[in-house]
């Protein structure tokens, strides 16, 4: 893209200083740059030019009187890199020397620039979340947002925008589907007039060679090509569980007719802060389980889920709610209608993590062996598509930590936690269900009335 053709398109009033830091946006960041939405989301392969777009979409703020901004990170040595260009770009325009503060040693927790026209920038960090209470921002830069929880957003961040109407820059390489592809979302949607988002490959950057691309199709596994080229938003890397949507999926049209009178078991597993979760596994003469139902909630007491779980599928054949260990929260249940047996890891007998962990590595291999595809072309484990939408997104996102992903040493450790939830809810069932099946059912006997 020429000087000439930025000068003829710059709305916003940004080409001559884009051209004396020499420079030349490709058309993507062009288009990025040229937006005056509020909320913009860029998400993109590596080596587009994230970062760099971020750091100089701001810098114009930066340079207007009496502006605060932040960068933040997952990490202070995430959050670097748009610094590192914002400085460097400061330094080109010979700004620096103008600071009233100025210190740069971000990775140990410490970058700021303050100026005599009352505009400040500093970086921050994810992982100490005290630090995101009480300032006001004109502008936010959220590096690498895909790896940043989303509460942080919500509880942290959202907040400081509110009182000065500041502007938010999210770009990011996806990390798995989580929060950014909603944000993405609404960046597409007429409904959403404030936001704006895009999309672009790596191969989107003119500067990035063709060779280089396909050689990294070739060796890469073709979901973190997806992700990390294609800017895709794909499932997890270093995922548990091998769900596909189009295998591991059903509706309601694809049940026999009496698949009513199948045996159904409830699993639990507590949380207020975390996710509350309750599944509904139906078990089919076949040894077939269908997720058919899900409870899925955040800050609700036990109370107040309680009545629903009783009567959710009431007349349909309950042979047992097995949940973790909860002494409150069973008695809870108990106490309206919902009687509980105590998960594989509780009824283990062995000293507490060794329990734990036999309790774990039998339910995860119990949902991995479910979910391979037999020489029928199916599997043996299902989800409503309708109803158990954040079964799905546990399934999608629930990965090993990258240590553990890279060894493939599964059994030392559990998976991260936050896709946790229902998936714990989801190995208690299957490891009752298994139970059952050995204890209660006779061959030939299957999903019958004792």
């Amino acid at each position: 893209m020429t000087t000439a053709t930025i000068d003829l398109q710059d709305t916003r009033g940004i080409g001559s200083l884009f051209s004396s830091l020499g420079y030349m946006p490709s058309e993507g960041q062009w288009q990025f740059h040229q937006s005056n939405a509020r909320f913009k989301i860029l998400v993109a392969g590596s080596r587009f030019g994230k970062s760099m777009s971020a750091a100089r979409d701001v810098l114009p703020d930066l340079l207007r009187p009496n502006t605060r901004g932040w960068i933040v990170g997952p990490t202070y040595s995430l959050a670097e890199k748009e610094w590192r260009y914002l400085i460097d770009d400061l330094a080109t325009l010979r700004l620096i020397k103008n600071a009233v503060k100025f210190r740069d040693s971000v990775k140990t927790g410490d970058g700021l620039i303050s100026f005599p026209w009352g505009s400040t920038a500093e970086v921050k960090s994810a992982d100490h979340p005290a630090s995101l209470l009480g300032e006001e921002l004109d502008w936010l830069i959220i590096s690498e947002a895909s790896q940043v929880k989303h509460s942080v957003w919500e509880r942290y961040l959202r907040a400081r925008l509110g009182s000065r109407q500041g502007r938010l820059i999210l770009p990011t390489t996806p990390c798995g589907v989580n929060w950014v592809q909603d944000f993405y979302s609404r960046g597409q949607s007429p409904e959403w007039p404030d936001w704006a988002s895009w999309s672009f490959t790596t191969l989107d950057n003119p500067t990035f060679e063709l060779e280089e691309w396909e050689a990294a199709k070739r060796e890469l596994d073709c979901d973190v090509f997806a992700e990390q080229y294609e800017g895709q938003f794909v499932h997890a890397q270093g995922r548990v569980y091998k769900f596909q949507d189009k295998i591991h999926t059903y509706v309601d049209s694809d049940l026999p007719r009496n698949w009513e009178d199948w045996p159904i078991i409830r699993a639990i597993d507590f949380g207020y802060t975390n996710p509350f979760a309750c599944l509904w596994l139906a078990l089919s003469p076949d040894a077939e389980i269908y997720v058919i139902d899900e409870i899925y909630q955040r800050e609700k007491l036990c109370s107040d889920l309680a009545v629903d779980i009783r009567d959710r599928w009431k007349g349909h054949r309950i042979l047992a709610t097995v949940a973790d260990h909860d002494a409150e929260d069973r008695a809870t249940l108990r106490r309206h209608g919902v009687p509980t047996v105590p998960c594989i890891k509780n009824r283990l007998e062995m000293p507490g993590i060794k329990r734990q962990m036999r309790g774990f590595r039998q339910g995860l291999h119990l949902v991995k062996t479910l979910l391979k595809v037999r020489e029928n072309g199916k599997p043996r484990l299902f989800v409503h598509r309708g109803r158990c939408p954040y079964t799905i997104e546990e399934f999608q996102n629930y990965a090993w930590p990258d240590s553990r992903a890279e060894s493939g040493r599964d059994e030392k450790e559990e998976p991260l936690g936050k896709y946790s939830h229902a998936m714990d809810a989801l190995r208690y069932g299957v490891c009752e269900l298994e139970r059952y099946l050995k204890l209660n059912v006779a061959p030939g006997m299957r999903g019958k009335r004792k």
